[in-house]
């Protein structure tokens, strides 16, 4: 899928260094209303993110390699929520992007 593998491949494994870092974070620290919020926030993208995923590999050969607009929408809002998830716990995402 090229490019498009590479944009939701970037975004899953930024997702899956969040996560390491909320169970560090969480077993040292009690969360947050805000955080708690933050978090559902982020879960429900990355469920979206999921949908994107079934819809992009359920495409054909060509159709792989292009994303929709919606496709980018749902990437970019995860991306977002990665980076507001890691500034409520003061982790610098900037070397994750």
């Amino acid at each position: 899928m090229g490019g498009t593998h590479h944009a939701i491949s970037q975004v899953i494994q930024s997702s899956g260094w969040l996560l390491d870092e909320i169970t560090q974070y969480a077993a040292t620290s009690r969360l947050s209303k805000d955080m708690n919020r933050t978090l559902e926030s982020f879960q429900r993208e990355l469920h979206k993110l999921q949908k994107v995923v079934t819809k992009v590999s359920s495409r054909g050969p060509v159709a792989r390699f292009l994303l929709h607009d919606a496709d980018i929408e749902a990437i970019t809002a995860c991306t977002t929520s990665i980076k507001a998830v890691y500034d409520k716990l003061g982790v610098r995402s900037s070397s994750i992007f």
